[in-house]
């Protein structure tokens, strides 16, 4: 729930603004502090797990975007 009163539903964030944010904030909040602690393991799975995440928050934004745009017929793709 966002009480800021200037919040607006109108433009939403997309889903890579949202997972930027949220990847900002478990680095801030969870990693960054606990740098020191993690090995080359812990940070070589941090890293595929944050190109992971990227990678679904650049599908759901072009999923988003064909269903919003709903369905167009495709001339060269006629069965």
């Amino acid at each position: 729930m966002n009480i800021e009163p200037e919040y607006s539903d109108e433009n939403p964030p997309s889903a890579t603004e949202a997972m930027d944010e949220a990847m900002d904030y478990i680095w801030q909040t969870l990693i960054k502090p606990n740098e020191a602690n993690l090995d080359l393991t812990d940070a070589t799975l941090l890293s595929m797990i944050g190109a992971m995440f990227k990678d679904i928050a650049k599908d759901a934004e072009a999923y988003h975007k064909i269903q919003s745009q709903g369905f167009e017929e495709n001339p060269n793709s006629r069965n």
